[in-house]
C-alpha cells in the first residue's frame, strides 16, 4: 500500500509571460506578489515576465540579495504581505527564493515567527497560493511542499513542511537556463540526478516514485551532457528542466534527507554552493551506496536504524543473477544493482570481482554519460572546502554520522571519510 499525490500543477512553456498571465487571469487575481532574487530584475526573461504581468494585475515586488533562506527573512517579508495580503504569490529564482516563498506564503495567514513551525510538530496552516518560475534545474523545490530554512538561533538547517505550502502551479521555461554559466549548469544537472537516485532508493518509496526517477535518470544521462555544452539547445534544456521535476516529485512522495544532508551541513559552514558539493560528492556517495554492506574492509556501521525493501533490488528477480554480485547487500546496494539493471542491463561476465572494486565499476557505469563529457572539469578547480587543520571536517563528520538518512542508506564510519574526501576531489 501507498500514496501518491501531485498537487502542483505543472506547464512547461516557450511563453513565460502568456502562461503566468493565464494562470492569474483564469483564477481572477487582480494583485500579485513577486518575489525573486533581485540580480533578476536586470535579466530580460524576467522582465518580460514582470511587464507581461503588469499590463493585467497589480504587481507588488519583492526583491530580495540572499545567499541562503533564513528565518529572520521569511519573518520579515510575512510581515510585509500581512499588511497588503496578494491573491498569489509569485516566485522567480533558485533554491533559495523558491523555499523562501513557500514558507513566507504561508506564514503570511498564519502566527508568529517561522521558528515555531520548525521541528515543533507546530503546522502551519492555510496558504497564499504560489506560482514557482524555476530559473535553475537541480533542486525541484517547485513541487515541493517543504522549505529548508537557516534556523537563526541554532545556525543549522532546519525544515518546515505543511501540505499547504505545495505550490499551486510551476511554470517550466527553458529559455530561463540558457544564460546560466557552464559550472551552475553541470552541478544543478547533477543535484538533480542525485535527488533522482535518492528516490529510486528510499525505502518509502512505490513503483510511481520509481517510475518517475527511472525517467529522469535516463533523461539526465542523455541530455545533462548536451545542456552544459550547448545551453542554446532548448529540447535538450527541457528536458533537464522536466527530469529535475519529476526527481523533485518522486521524492516529494517517498523521503528526503540524503542529499539535502550532504549538501546544507558543507554549505551553511564553508564557501561553497548547495549544489557545488552535491556535485563533487557524487562520485565517492554512489560508489559507497554501491557497497554500503556488511564486509569488514567497509568500516564500523553508523548506529541507527537500517531499513530493507521486501521486493529487494527493486526490480526483483531481476537483480538475482544479473551479475553486479561483488556488490554488498544493504538496501540501498541492493537497490542500486536494480538501477543497473534498468538502466544498463545485465553487465558482461567475466572475471569475479571483490566488493569495493565491483561498487566502483557500477557506480562509474551509472556516471559514465557525465564522466564522458568531463562534467566535473565544467565544475571548476578543485575547492579546499575545509581548509587547514580538521575542525570544519570533524564538525560535518560528526553531523553526517548522526544523520538518520546516511544511517538507513547503510553508510559506514569509513563511507563518510571517502565522501568527505571526494568533496575536495571531485571526481
Amino acid at each position: 500500500m501507498f500514496e501518491f499525490s501531485v498537487p502542483t500543477k505543472v506547464y512547461q512553456t516557450p511563453t513565460l509571460g502568456v502562461c503566468v498571465a493565464g494562470i492569474l487571469e483564469q483564477a481572477g487575481a487582480r494583485q500579485v506578489g513577486v518575489m525573486l532574487d533581485e540580480q533578476l530584475l536586470a535579466a530580460p526573461p524576467a522582465l518580460e515576465l514582470l511587464g507581461a504581468l503588469e499590463n493585467k494585475v497589480r504587481v507588488e515586488r519583492y526583491p530580495h540579495h540572499a545567499t541562503l533562506p533564513t528565518t529572520a527573512l521569511v519573518d520579515a517579508y510575512a510581515r510585509a504581505l500581512r499588511k497588503r495580503t496578494p491573491e498569489f504569490l509569485l516566485a522567480i529564482g533558485g533554491g533559495t527564493t523558491l523555499d523562501l516563498a513557500k514558507a513566507v506564503a504561508a506564514l503570511t495567514l498564519s502566527e508568529g515567527s517561522i521558528e515555531v513551525y520548525q521541528g515543533t510538530g507546530r503546522r502551519l496552516g492555510a496558504s497564499i497560493p504560489t506560482i514557482m518560475v524555476p530559473t535553475t534545474a537541480g533542486t525541484g523545490c517547485e513541487v515541493s511542499s517543504t522549505a529548508l530554512l537557516v534556523h537563526e538561533a541554532t545556525s543549522a538547517f532546519q525544515e518546515v513542511s505543511a501540505p499547504s505550502m505545495a505550490p499551486r502551479f510551476a511554470v517550466l521555461a527553458p529559455t530561463l537556463l540558457t544564460s546560466l554559466p557552464q559550472s551552475l549548469r553541470a552541478a544543478e544537472g547533477l543535484v538533480a540526478f542525485a535527488h533522482a537516485v535518492e528516490a529510486w532508493l528510499s525505502p518509502k518509496g512505490s513503483a510511481l516514485t520509481r517510475v518517475l526517477a527511472l525517467e529522469s535518470i535516463k533523461s539526465l544521462r542523455r541530455s545533462l551532457p548536451v545542456v552544459v555544452e550547448d545551453p542554446s539547445d532548448l529540447r535538450a534544456q527541457g528536458e533537464v528542466q522536466l527530469a529535475a521535476t519529476l526527481a523533485g516529485i518522486a521524492l516529494e512522495n517517498s523521503t528526503r534527507g540524503l542529499v539535502a544532508t550532504i549538501g546544507h551541513s558543507i554549505a551553511l559552514l564553508a564557501p561553497i554552493s548547495f549544489a557545488q558539493v552535491v556535485a563533487r560528492a557524487l562520485p565517492a556517495l554512489l560508489r559507497e551506496l554501491c557497497c554500503s554492506a556488511e564486509s569488514p574492509s567497509s568500516g564500523t556501521a553508523l548506529e541507527g536504524p537500517r531499513a530493507v525493501h521486501a521486493d529487494r533490488g527493486l526490480l526483483g528477480e531481476a537483480v538475482a543473477g544479473a551479475g553486479w554480485s561483488g556488490v554488498g547487500g544493504t538496501c540501498a546496494s541492493a537497490a542500486l544493482q536494480g538501477l543497473g539493471v534498468a538502466l544498463l542491463g545485465t553487465p558482461p561476465q567475466g572475471e569475479s570481482y571483490a566488493c569495493r572494486q565491483s561498487a566502483t565499476r557500477l557506480a562509474n557505469a551509472l556516471l559514465e554519460p557525465f564522466i564522458s563529457a568531463g562534467l566535473w572539469r565544467c565544475l571548476g578547480e578543485p575547492v579546499d572546502v575545509f581548509g587547514a587543520g580538521r575542525t570544519l571536517r570533524d564538525a560535518v563528520a560528526q553531523r553526517w554520522k548522526q544523520s538518520p538518512a546516511l544511517q538507513i542508506a547503510g553508510l559506514t564510519s569509513a563511507s563518510v571519510e571517502r565522501i568527505l574526501d571526494g568533496v575536495g576531489a571531485g571526481l
